[in-house]
């Protein structure tokens, strides 16, 4: 007499599981997902350096960013009020006594969602 074969649940849920596992993995477009970096600054570049006094010098702040193409540029000079500028650039005239000075510059893109950045940077009035 042949035994009734025997059914067994287990083997198709795993068939199924398996099936299913490698059509998700299958739909994967294998492309990264972006990254999105934080501005940065690189550097404040100082034309000419030292700085005459009575001559104009041009600060410009090099920053690196991935998708922001508007900044806002807060420049502040010791012995100096703030200047904004919409560009990376300010030109100042060296209407100071001679001696090192030290400025900070402040990059925003207006976003709320964004933090900004400064850097720290020196210049120096000579005769």
């Amino acid at each position: 007499m042949k035994r009734p074969i025997k059914r067994r649940f287990l083997h198709p849920f795993l068939a199924t599981l398996l099936t299913a596992t490698l059509l998700l993995v299958g739909c994967d477009s294998g492309k990264p997902d972006p990254i999105f970096r934080q501005t940065e600054i690189l550097r404040v570049e100082v034309e000419p350096s030292p700085v005459p006094i009575g001559d104009t010098a041009t600060f410009t702040c090099v920053i690196e960013d991935s998708t922001d193409e508007q900044f806002e540029f807060t420049w502040t000079i010791e012995g100096e009020g703030q200047t904004v500028t919409e560009g990376n650039t300010l030109q100042w005239i060296a209407n100071v006594e001679t001696g090192t000075y030290s400025g900070l510059v402040r990059a925003d893109n207006g976003s709320e969602d964004s933090l900004s950045v400064s850097e720290d940077f020196t210049v120096e009035v000579v005769e």
